[in-house]
């Protein structure tokens, strides 16, 4: 189906996660893919999500686990800034008046041998141990 419905104005913005180029209180919905790993101030994001956000507006934000064992095996990239458990992320953004929606951990990885891909790869399996869990997925509603 659609996501907007025919007739709705549709305004789309980019900007920095921590200075978004919008009004307090304007935007309905924010969609960041694995930022926070990469963001030193992880915090002062999510007070400048909560800032934009209207009440009853929804974050939706994965990060990376950089505790699997992914990253145990591969190493860290180096731009890495910001490293956080499951239950620790949800923490600190429900801090800043948001409440978790929906969350859930999948992504359990596969090594493959370097002369069939260069790349790794994550099947969309959810682990038991957070250690196999290479993604967290959260929906939060600011309030």
């Amino acid at each position: 189906g659609r996501v907007v419905r025919d007739g709705r104005n549709v305004n789309l913005a980019m900007g920095s996660i921590n200075a978004m180029p919008v009004d307090d209180r304007c935007v309905d919905v924010i969609a960041c893919k694995e930022v926070l790993m990469y963001v030193p101030d992880v915090r002062g994001a999510i007070a400048e999500v909560h800032r934009v956000l209207q009440p009853g507006g929804k974050f939706l934000c994965t990060i990376g686990n950089l505790h699997s064992h992914k990253y145990a095996v591969k190493g860290r990239q180096g731009d890495f800034a910001s490293a956080f458990g499951f239950d620790e992320f949800k923490s600190l953004v429900e801090a800043r008046s948001f409440k978790c929606i929906e969350s859930f951990q999948k992504g359990w990885w596969i090594p493959l041998p370097m002369w069939l891909s260069k790349t790794t790869h994550q099947l969309p399996i959810t682990s038991a141990d957070e250690y196999h869990n290479t993604n967290f997925v959260y929906c939060f509603e600011a309030v």
